[in-house]
C-alpha cells in the first residue's frame, strides 16, 4: 500500500507485533522516510478543511494486538465519519462507558466486520446512516458475520461491503455526501494513474508537543522549533528505528523458542 499510494504521515499505536509483515511495513516507513508518529487518544490535527480526532488507543495498550488499532473521527462541516480498526467488544464498551463516542454519518464497520465487535451498545451510540465493511470476497474467515449485519441491520445503517460493491467511497461538501461504488474492472484502470505526491509530503517530520494535541509539519507557522531541538521525544513523536528493533527482537526471541 506504500508503494500504491502517496502517504504523508503514518499513525500508529505502537504495539510492536512480531511479524515480517510488520517488519517489512515499518522498513518501508524508514525507507520513504514518511513522517511517523504515535495516535493516542486526545490527539487531533486538521486534514485540509477537515479535523481529525484520535479516539483510541489510550496511553496503557491492550495485551489483545486488535484492541490497540488507531480509531479517528473525521470531522468535515456537518460531516463525520469513524473509523474504527480492528477493535473489538472491549475497546468499544471503554469507548462507550467513557462517553467519547457521539453520533457520526459513516462508520467504517471494525475488523472486517468480524462478530467480536460492532456491538448492539456501540451502534446505539453512532447510529451510523452508513456503514462501510472492509472484506475480501470468500474469505476464509467468514467477514463479515451475519450476527454483525443484523446489528447493522437493526440499527438501521445503509450497509456497503467491498466483497459484493467494490470500491466505496463518499464524498462530502460538509453539508451533504453522497456514496460512489466501483467494481474491480474500474478501480484496477483508476489505478494506473497514482495521484501526485502531497505538496512538501515524504521527507519530511512533524511535530507535536506536551502542550498540545495538535501535529505540525515543519512549515507549518505554528511549528516553534527545530527537530535538532528535541532532546526527549514527546507526546505524538515516537523513534520509529526502535519501534522496527524492537519488532525485529521480537521476532527473533519467537523463532529461538520454536528451535
Amino acid at each position: 500500500m506504500l508503494d500504491a499510494i502517496p502517504v504523508g504521515r503514518v499513525i500508529d499505536s505502537g504495539k510492536v507485533h512480531a511479524s515480517k509483515t510488520y517488519e517489512g511495513h515499518l522498513e518501508k516507513i524508514l525507507e520513504k522516510d514518511i513522517p511517523f508518529a504515535l495516535g493516542r487518544t486526545g490527539s487531533s490535527f486538521a486534514l485540509g478543511p477537515a479535523m481529525v480526532k484520535i479516539l483510541w488507543p489510550d496511553e496503557k495498550l491492550s495485551d489483545n494486538l486488535n484492541d490497540c488499532s488507531i480509531v479517528v473521527r473525521v470531522i468535515y462541516g456537518k460531516f463525520s465519519a469513524l473509523l474504527a480498526g480492528d477493535i473489538e467488544a472491549g475497546a468499544e464498551q471503554t469507548l462507550v462507558r467513557g462517553k467519547m463516542l457521539s453520533p457520526a454519518v459513516v462508520l467504517k464497520v471494525a475488523h472486517h466486520g468480524s462478530g467480536t465487535s460492532t456491538t448492539s451498545a456501540f451502534l446505539a451510540v453512532l447510529r451510523p446512516a452508513i456503514a462501510i465493511i472492509s472484506a475480501g470476497a470468500g474469505n476464509s474467515y467468514g467477514h463479515p458475520a451475519a450476527s454483525v449485519l443484523a446489528r447493522l441491520k437493526a440499527s438501521g445503517a445503509k450497509v456497503y461491503r467491498t466483497d459484493l460493491d467494490g470500491t466505496v467511497s463518499v464524498k462530502t461538501d460538509g453539508e451533504s455526501w453522497q456514496v460512489e461504488t466501483r467494481q474491480d474492472d474500474r478501480r484496477k484502470a483508476a489505478a494506473a494513474s497514482p495521484a501526485p505526491a502531497p505538496a512538501g509530503g515524504t521527507g519530511h517530520k512533524y511535530f507535536g508537543s506536551r502542550n498540545s494535541d495538535v501535529f505540525h509539519y515543519p512549515w507549518c507557522k505554528h511549528q516553534a522549533r527545530k527537530l535538532a531541538g528535541f532532546q526527549q521525544p514527546e507526546r505524538g513523536v515516537f523513534g520509529i528505528m526502535e519501534l522496527h528493533r524492537s519488532a525485529v527482537k521480537m521476532s527473533q526471541r519467537r523463532l529461538a523458542k520454536k528451535a
